[in-house]
């Protein structure tokens, strides 16, 4: 089925993802500068913008139709679709994601996304949406309320021009604060 297609599509993007990141550079053993330049030439030109979009609208269809429904879930296919959108948003952004190493050795926890990326992430709609189908499914579906957790962690590390406008960023972790506290009080409740 297409829904079927989109899931497996996902794991398809979310795995060249992966090689592009560098998690799997030293299997290669090739050059680090090697891998640096394969890095920086899968962000600049334009592929990972690419897997976020596809990725959210992929998430956008799957959040809808988990709200209208939450019974019909298929994790074999929400799981993919919101680890594509992770680890599109989890990159480290530019040339300084190398530079201790490799991409997953540095201390820093913030996430930068670049500005053409705020049209798909400061939405607060897009962030109630995420809090909204956790709700739904976290206790039915472990893998995929992990997912969403781990979702969810990634957003509230944005930062970076994405969120340069104070007044953005207060909007912004107001809805992540308010999500996360009605999830602490249906927790504490049950």
């Amino acid at each position: 089925s297409d829904v079927q297609q989109m899931g497996l599509a996902c794991t398809l993007l979310s795995v060249l993802i992966g090689e592009f990141s560098g998690k799997s550079a030293v299997q290669y053993r090739l050059p680090l500068e090697f891998h640096k330049r394969a890095h920086g030439t899968f962000e600049r030109d334009g592929w990972l913008d690419i897997c976020l979009r596809l990725g959210m609208g992929a998430l956008s269809y799957t959040v809808g139709a988990i709200s209208e429904n939450p019974s019909q879930l298929d994790e074999t296919v929400a799981v993919p679709v919101v680890q594509l959108t992770s680890d599109a948003i989890g990159w480290q952004f530019g040339v300084d994601a190398w530079d201790g190493g490799g991409p997953h050795s540095s201390s820093k926890t913030l996430i930068r996304p670049p500005l053409g990326w705020k049209e798909y992430l400061i939405k607060p709609g897009f962030v109630a949406a995420i809090f909204q189908v956790y709700e739904r499914v976290a206790r039915t579906y472990c893998k995929m309320g992990h997912s969403l957790r781990q979702l969810l962690l990634l957003l509230a590390s944005l930062s970076g021009p994405v969120l340069a406008d104070e007044f953005e960023q207060k909007e912004f972790t107001t809805y992540l604060l308010e999500g996360t506290l009605k999830l602490l009080s249906l927790s504490s409740s049950n």
